[in-house]
């Protein structure tokens, strides 16, 4: 077996039990349902995805001690100071001026509805932009609500930076990735789903 076949497996195998524990609760007839057309959404996704299978299993634990960025105002912050602001449990997107716009947009704009319906979730934007008025700009395009964060981060070691995405992590305590995830328009339902396992994970 390659590595990368061993690596795709153990990609589905993280997804497909996430996807288990928040199907449960649905009837035996439609959890067959839904289980095989989010079987077939995941394949689809792994596929898509296999040429940075790699960054995405890189990442987990990766330590956020001494990563520091600035905020709209250019006060400079880390993550210990940010668990401090906004409470235990953080979910973090990241975007950067590199990755396709449309991608920015969709990552970002799942988060903005999310925060509107549950302002018990903190979120945290931290972009690559090549200023903090291009910044700006981002957030006042979305019109987030209060409880979702924007910060300017560009020097950022994360193995899936190399990727050219946009993605989600959560933070806690730990200060270490956890929980990693690579929105994408196409599959929608799949990130409805992490969304939900992070709300009942994260924020119960």
């Amino acid at each position: 077996m390659t590595n990368k076949t061993l690596i795709t497996i153990l990609i589905v195998s993280l997804i497909l039990f996430n996807a288990y524990l928040l199907v449960t609760n649905i009837s035996n007839k439609s959890k067959t349902t839904e289980y095989e057309n989010f079987d077939q959404t995941i394949t689809d996704y792994i596929l898509e995805y296999q040429g940075i299978s790699d960054y995405m299993l890189q990442n987990d634990g990766f330590s956020l001690d001494s990563i520091a960025f600035v905020d709209l105002e250019n006060n400079s912050i880390d993550f210990n100071q940010l668990l401090k602001n906004h409470g235990n449990n953080i979910l973090v997107c990241r975007t950067s001026q590199y990755n396709c716009e449309s991608c920015n947009d969709y990552a970002i704009q799942k988060l903005v509805v999310l925060c509107k319906e549950n302002p018990e979730i903190q979120v945290v934007l931290l972009g690559y932009y090549d200023s903090i008025r291009s910044m700006r700009i981002v957030r006042d395009n979305h019109n987030p609500p209060s409880n979702m964060h924007y910060y300017q981060l560009l020097d950022y070691r994360l193995p899936i930076e190399a990727a050219g995405v946009p993605y989600y992590f959560a933070v806690d305590n730990s200060l270490e990735v956890e929980d990693l995830f690579v929105p994408n328009k196409a599959y929608p339902k799949l990130t409805d789903h992490y969304i939900e396992m992070i709300m009942q994970k994260r924020f119960p």
